[in-house]
């Protein structure tokens, strides 16, 4: 496999997919896009007693630099009606500013699991798309057919 960034993100990327394969978390997996080492493939099962339940999501990973204190950019790939996740699949979440998710072991695995919380339960004080999180709040019952549907018909 090649790294386009240089070989201290090729590492950094082989450390974090071979973390996650140790953790053995159930819920989620990554594995290298491709040829490049500074893209991942990861996937995440929509959690339990949630409209994404039974789905499941897939991201895209870039890891722009070996600093491990910089977290990757991570992009759903699968559609999702969500406040916090745009149809692009950009995601509104505190792990970019939070430097504590970030150790030499598990960055990724636990950027992840944040990903995986938040479809649980999502920061509607902070929306992406302030219609889906007024959807939420006004109308808690059509949100989740609406994500419901999202679900059947891209996750699964």
């Amino acid at each position: 496999m090649k790294a386009n960034n240089g070989g201290s993100v090729a590492r950094r990327v082989f450390l974090e997919l071979r973390s996650i394969k140790a953790a053995k978390i159930p819920f989620l997996s990554a594995r290298a896009l491709g040829d490049s080492m500074d893209k991942v493939l990861a996937s995440i099962e929509g959690p339990p007693d949630t409209p994404y339940e039974g789905g499941i999501f897939w991201l895209k990973v870039h890891f722009q630099t070996a600093d491990i204190s910089q977290p990757p950019v991570l992009r759903f790939i699968t559609r999702v009606y969500h406040p916090n996740i745009d149809c692009l699949g950009n995601i509104c979440a505190d792990y970019q500013d939070c430097a504590s998710w970030f150790s030499t072991k598990s960055c990724l695995a636990s950027i992840l699991t944040a990903v995986c919380g938040l479809l649980a339960s999502p920061n509607v004080e902070d929306p992406l798309v302030p219609e889906i999180a007024e959807t939420y709040v006004k109308d808690h019952e059509r949100y989740c057919e609406i994500a419901r549907t999202y679900t059947l018909n891209h996750a699964m």
